[in-house]
């Protein structure tokens, strides 16, 4: 196997040149007394993350031997820490904290030199006076949203390459690369994601989809299951309300009630109805193949 998928982290000996990098992975062949085999790679290795939307997502660097790396390092790729932009950087605009590479060294996939890649600024961290429970939830509730629309954008995405007579350079994908990117970190930055953003992109792209996405045959499932992934959620929403409005509602549990602790906990549920029923809605308004599956 001539490829790993490893975590990366900084050059702490400053010793790696901007263009170089390090890597010694666990071998699938352990020694005689059972001990792990460790292989140090040397020479053109091809860096990238998954999903990658941008072509300069692609780094070509340069794999080499250092000594004091090799005594301790060990499954992780290690990136130098000179040169004008730091390589994570350039690969989706990763930061180093828990980001995992694709990392591929065998002749048979090369590219012959890097893409310039995208700036990829990225979003200030939002800040608030004081952090209240409707913040909490919010959060809790963008966060979620945030991981729905991570799929979506990648879909677009795909869709977008396969019909743009520029592909992958063109500049829709160019721009849903950078939001992408954004909606990565928006559980830590605190700027989520609106579907308006990517509605126009859908409009335009996504009537139709590439077979090799598989979508009109699942589009034939939900229509025989007669249950559309996409009105799925909206539906056990209400569900859930339905559920907790009626149980309240009987009479058999009213009598056990503290009445300024019940107005007290329907005051603090109605930010979060609010919240999943804007989801919810954002989520059905948009095509529903757009969704992961």
């Amino acid at each position: 196997m001539d490829g790993r998928n490893l975590f990366g982290v900084a050059d702490e000996t400053d010793e790696l040149q901007y263009g170089q990098c390090f890597i010694q992975y666990s071998t699938l062949t352990p020694t005689k007394k059972g001990q792990g085999r460790f292989q140090v790679v040397t020479g053109t290795v091809i860096v990238t993350k998954n999903p990658c939307l941008w072509p300069g997502d692609f780094r070509r660097l340069t794999a080499v031997r250092n000594e004091k790396l090799e005594a301790c390092m060990r499954d992780v790729i290690v990136f130098p820490t000179k040169g004008e932009r730091p390589h994570s950087n350039e690969i989706a605009g990763s930061d180093l904290d828990g980001d995992q590479y694709w990392v591929y060294w065998d002749d048979s996939l090369r590219i012959e030199k890097n893409v310039e890649p995208l700036s990829y600024i990225g979003a200030k961290k939002l800040e608030i006076p004081s952090i209240t429970s409707e913040n909490i939830i919010e959060n809790i509730v963008n966060s979620f949203g945030a991981s729905i629309i991570l799929g979506m954008i990648e879909n677009t995405h795909t869709v977008v390459a396969d019909k743009h007579s520029e592909h992958s350079f063109s500049e829709p994908c160019k721009k849903l690369a950078e939001l992408f990117s954004l909606a990565v970190d928006s559980p830590k930055t605190g700027h989520f994601i609106e579907m308006e953003k990517l509605r126009p992109f859908q409009k335009e792209y996504c009537k139709d989809w590439p077979k090799y996405m598989r979508k009109s045959a699942e589009e034939k499932y939900f229509k025989l299951k007669e249950k559309p992934m996409i009105n799925t959620f909206p539906q056990k929403l209400k569900a859930i309300k339905c559920a907790s409005t009626n149980s309240i509602q009987d009479e058999r549990f009213k009598k056990w009630l503290d009445g300024d602790i019940y107005q007290e906990d329907i005051n603090r549920k109605k930010p979060v109805r609010k919240k999943s029923n804007k989801l919810a809605k954002d989520v059905s308004s948009s095509d529903e193949q757009s969704i992961p599956s």
